[in-house]
């Protein structure tokens, strides 16, 4: 296949997985690495997620949640014609997911791996891939709600009438695995209900006088 035709950004309707194989195996691939580090890592989060809640995000009851959420963006993401996402954490995870996808585009350019097999594949143009990334991203994204909870300034709980407004939903911890609408896209049922703990003080030990 010619390259110029894989990089052609053919426009998909809101709500569609993307067309552009180049795009699909980005995202594939940054989901994949980024499961491993939630997995496997301590402080995964610190690049990617909303500074205010950082106490949440190495508790391992958090981290297997969120690995299930980026394992379910991605399976939409590969398989699915509809794409939407059911919950903010599932777009939060698609936010991490489309920012390590341009990091390994643009950092990475001359080695870019298919989750599927041990074969390289070359990317000729990164820029013009981590542009197709991004067109694809702000057409699927309903809006930009999850941006105002890297704000410090920001009151996730408030529910005043400037957030009603604007049409804030389940923007505090509490709600991030919420289903935004279950007849559309219900969230993954073994996450369904979780809700997040703030991980309790490590008492220190008192030194015997």
């Amino acid at each position: 296949m010619d390259e110029t035709d894989l990089h052609d950004d053919t426009e998909a309707e809101d709500g569609e997985a993307p067309e552009n194989p180049l795009v699909r195996r980005a995202l594939i691939s940054a989901a994949n690495y980024l499961h491993c580090l939630v997995s496997d890592g301590d402080d995964w989060a610190s690049d990617y997620l909303p500074p205010r809640y950082k106490r949440y995000y190495n508790t391992p009851d958090f981290k297997a949640a969120f690995c299930i959420c980026i394992s379910q963006v991605a399976q939409k993401i590969e398989s699915s014609t509809d794409f939407f996402l059911s919950c903010t954490a599932e777009e939060l995870a698609l936010r991490m997911i489309v920012e390590e996808a341009k990091r390994m585009v643009e950092d990475e350019p001359d080695t870019a791996f298919d989750p599927h097999s041990d074969t390289a594949f070359q990317i000729d143009d990164p820029d013009a891939l981590s542009e197709d990334i991004d067109d694809w991203y702000d057409r699927v994204i309903e809006d930009e709600d999850i941006t105002f909870l890297y704000d410090k300034d920001f009151d996730p709980k408030d529910n005043g009438p400037v957030a009603q407004q604007l049409g804030f939903t389940n923007l505090s911890i509490e709600d991030w695995f919420v289903s935004f609408n279950p007849k559309v896209a219900d969230i993954h049922p073994f996450v369904r209900g979780f809700v997040p703990k703030k991980p309790k003080p490590v008492k220190k030990r008192s030194r015997p006088t």
